[in-house]
Parts: C-alpha cells; sequence; structure tokens
C-alpha cells in the first residue's frame, strides 16, 4: 500500500515529537541521540544541543527498565535544577528510551520539603544520640568496683541499639543527599579485591562461625571509583547477606574480570527473594514480604543508596535469587587500563 511507508516514518515521526511528554531515547553507550519538543522545555535546550550529550548528566542515576515512574532532580542546559518523574524502556541493542513527565509546581515543592525534613530530622536525631554513645563508652570504663556484671549488660545492650539507630541516621542522611543534586563522586583508582579482604575479615570475624563468610578474589584491573561509596556498597551486601541467611549457611564474595568489567558478586544460601519482589529490591523504603513476616531488622534503605553509589559510578548493580534458595547480588563496574596503579587499595575513613 502507498501509505505503509508514511506511517512506518513520517507519522511515527510527528507523534514521537508531538508526545506530552519529554522523550529521550539514548543510545547503548549512554549518549542521547533523539529528543522530543517536550524533552527540550524540560531541559532547557534545543534538540540540537541534546543530542550526543551524555544521559547521565542530564537525568543523574538513571534508574533501571521495569520500575516505574522514578523522581530525580535533572540539570538543564541553563544550569537550572528542576524535579521530575523518569520512566526506563529498555529498546534493543543496549538502547533506553527515557520518559520525562515534569513533576507539578507543588510537587516540586513537596520533594524539595520532604528532603529538607529528611536531613534535618536525621541530623537532630544524630546529636542525642551521639551523646548517648559517650555515656555509654564512659559507663563501660568503670571498673567492676563500679559497675555490676548486670549493668554492665545493660550498657552493652543499650551501646548496640544506639549503633543500629545511628546507621539509620546515616542512611536518612546519606538518602537526602541522594534525592537532590549530585556532586561528582570522586574517582580514584581502586583495587576491589583489595578493598574486599578487610572488610570480609571483619565481617567474618563479627559473625564468628555462625555463617560460613569466603572470599574468592583474582587478580583484576582497577576501577575508577569512590573508595567510601564502594565501602559501603559492599558492606550493605555483605550485611544483608549476613542478615538473611540462617545459622549454618555460608555467604560468598567473589572479585572478578569478564570482559571489561570487574565484577564484585556477593552470593549466599539464605532465605531468597519472590520474583514478584525482585524489581523493587532497589527502591528506597522497599522490604520484601518474608522479611517483614520473619522480622527481620531493616529500613529498606541499604540497597536504595548502595544502587544510587554504584549508578554514580557508571556501574550496575544486579539481583538473582529464588525464594527458598538464596541470592546473588552483583556489581559491574568498567575496569581501568592494565596499567593503572592503584591510589587507595583499602577503605578509609571520611
Amino acid at each position: 500500500m502507498p501509505g505503509r511507508p508514511l506511517l512506518g516514518g513520517r507519522v511515527h515521526e510527528l507523534v514521537f515529537q508531538a508526545a506530552p511528554d519529554g522523550l529521550l531515547v539514548v543510545d547503548a553507550k549512554g549518549r542521547v541521540v533523539l529528543s522530543n519538543v517536550r524533552a527540550s522545555a524540560i531541559l532547557g535546550g534545543p534538540s540540537r544541543e541534546l543530542d550526543g550529550c551524555a544521559a547521565e548528566l542530564l537525568v543523574p542515576r538513571l534508574p533501571d527498565a521495569g520500575v516505574g515512574e522514578v523522581e530525580r532532580t535533572v540539570r538543564r542546559l541553563d544550569g537550572a535544577e528542576q524535579g521530575v518523574h523518569v520512566r526506563r524502556t529498555d529498546l534493543p541493542g543496549g538502547a533506553c528510551l527515557l520518559t520525562l513527565r515534569e513533576a507539578a509546581p507543588g510537587e516540586r515543592d513537596d520533594l524539595r520539603r520532604r528532603g529538607q525534613l529528611l536531613a534535618t530530622v536525621s541530623h537532630e536525631l544524630r546529636t542525642p544520640l551521639t551523646s548517648i554513645v559517650g555515656y555509654s563508652e564512659l559507663l563501660a570504663e568503670l571498673g567492676d568496683d563500679e559497675l555490676s556484671p548486670e549493668a554492665r549488660r545493660l550498657v552493652s545492650i543499650v551501646r548496640r541499639h544506639v549503633d543500629r539507630e545511628l546507621q539509620l541516621v546515616d542512611d536518612l542522611l546519606t538518602l537526602a543527599h541522594l534525592d537532590g543534586p549530585l556532586m561528582p563522586p570522586e574517582r580514584l583508582p581502586v583495587d576491589l579485591a583489595g578493598l574486599a579482604r578487610p572488610l570480609v575479615r571483619g565481617a567474618a570475624d563479627e559473625i564468628d562461625g555462625v555463617v560460613s563468610v569466603t572470599l574468592e578474589a583474582t587478580s583484576v584491573p582497577r576501577v575508577a571509583g569512590d573508595v567510601h561509596g564502594l565501602s559501603q556498597v559492599l558492606q550493605v551486601l555483605l550485611s544483608n547477606a549476613l542478615k538473611f541467611t540462617p545459622p549454618g549457611g555460608s555467604v560468598v564474595v567473589r572479585v572478578r574480570q569478564e570482559r571489561h568489567e570487574v565484577v564484585l558478586e556477593v552470593e549466599d544460601d539464605g532465605i531468597g527473594i519472590a520474583d514478584h519482589e525482585q524489581p523493587h529490591v532497589f527502591e528506597a523504603l522497599f522490604r520484601g514480604a518474608e522479611a517483614v513476616r520473619r522480622q527481620i531488622q531493616g529500613a529498606g534503605l541499604g540497597l536504595a543508596i548502595a544502587n544510587a553509589v554504584v549508578e554514580g559510578l557508571d556501574g550496575t548493580l544486579e539481583v538473582e535469587s529464588e525464594l527458598g534458595s538464596g541470592s546473588v547480588f552483583r556489581v559491574r563496574l568498567p575496569a581501568m587500563p592494565a596499567d593503572t596503579t592503584s591510589v587507595i587499595a583499602v577503605p578509609t575513613q571520611r
């Protein structure tokens, strides 16, 4: 039929340009190759200036496909920042389509206020918790003639619970920063195997044989990474694996190279994750039904933070799991050239 070429080309282009939402087609290298009129309005520049831009510079922390809309702060070409709802749809050949829906003025104000409230409340909570830590340390240093064994046990319980609450507050603060505009992450050559060794050894010492914790690491290239952030990622994955693995189980951390990537993998034979829950595990505050049923502690923040850190380093965080059989969380990061010298190989404190 004579009309078919028109329907296959020009009409599709007209529909793409007339779409009420902003649309960006991103190629396998992460570059914008096509944008519509609405995307130009949202991002503050004509299509000719958007095309060729790195999608991560415009929309930090690109969402995974299939997770629905997520809230992001985009960077307009005029330097301004704007709250949008972003949805990702994967296309053949490693490309993807990003759908941008501008947040209404009220929504933008709500997002900003939520981030400010989260940061303020977290700071206010941290101050008294830090004082409790200080006083509990002073009590723990008292001699046996000043503190009875029962009182010492109670002080230990207080300290353990306060440490857990401090970790929650720190996660909330991190989440508040990740919800807002991101500073470019620190990039230094990092030896992932060297970073993993002390963390795995510390986890094994802490769990004291209740769960087997081992490291399988080969010689791998360095990655351009944020040492503090990567340490946090591994600590989250290790902590989750240990929490969800019953006594007598095992957790294995692996570091290896796959083609042009360095892979950090944490595998456990714990309770696993249901198929329908796996697309949501990297969403903030998400907790699986089995974790809730078993009353396993957690606020559902760690994996969201880990995913954001990995994405900020141009990597991916994947999950494979079967309910009742365990889980594998896999971090993939681009490998640096083989002759790169590691600047930092072990976790450091900031």
